[in-house]
């Protein structure tokens, strides 16, 4: 079922009633699901080498 929608002369779509989940095929929830756990770790690497850094300019391990 799909409700049409218009904002104005330029921006007619329709909007679908099922979720975003529901539209997705297998491979592109596992490639998302990817680059998910991939963003994490590359951020907690950076945070790492950044207090890491911190830690060294206080002299922490010498």
């Amino acid at each position: 079922m799909q409700k049409k929608t218009g904002f104005g002369i330029f921006c007619n779509f329709h909007l679908s009633t099922r979720t975003m989940d529901e539209q997705l095929n297998i491979g592109t929830k596992i490639l998302n699901g990817f680059l998910r756990v991939m963003v994490t770790v590359l951020v907690l690497i950076l945070a790492s080498v950044v207090i890491a850094l911190i830690l060294a300019l206080f002299g922490f391990w010498s």
